[in-house]
């Protein structure tokens, strides 16, 4: 999924049925492998394209309390650091980490 998305060789969004299937289905393995992905190959991705992914899985999770969601929250501040700017979205999903952080720490 990742790489379709970034490479965009076939049409395939994030509103597509395997994003949307992938991000509702809240696999931590899945979400794992999406972030070590953008981790590893960031520097060759438009900014704009991580951001958007960012966006609809934290989108996705900002609101549900499930186990899988939290360990998304929590570790999308991985992602913070492609963003030059901290405004208000930024600001959102920092907020919510810090507020997952505790249970986070301790499980």
């Amino acid at each position: 999924m990742c790489v379709v998305y970034h490479f965009e060789k076939i049409n395939f969004g994030l509103d597509s049925p395997l994003s949307v299937s992938v991000v509702k289905d809240r696999n931590a393995s899945d979400y794992g492998n999406i972030i070590q992905f953008f981790n590893i190959n960031g520097k060759h991705i438009p900014v704009e394209k991580i951001r958007n992914l960012w966006r609809f899985i934290h989108d996705m999770n900002k609101d549900s309390d499930c186990e899988v969601a939290t360990y998304f929250i929590g570790k999308n501040y991985r992602w913070l650091g492609f963003f030059d700017e901290t405004d208000d979205e930024i600001k959102e999903g920092m907020l919510l980490f810090v507020q997952n952080f505790q249970s986070l720490a301790a499980s």
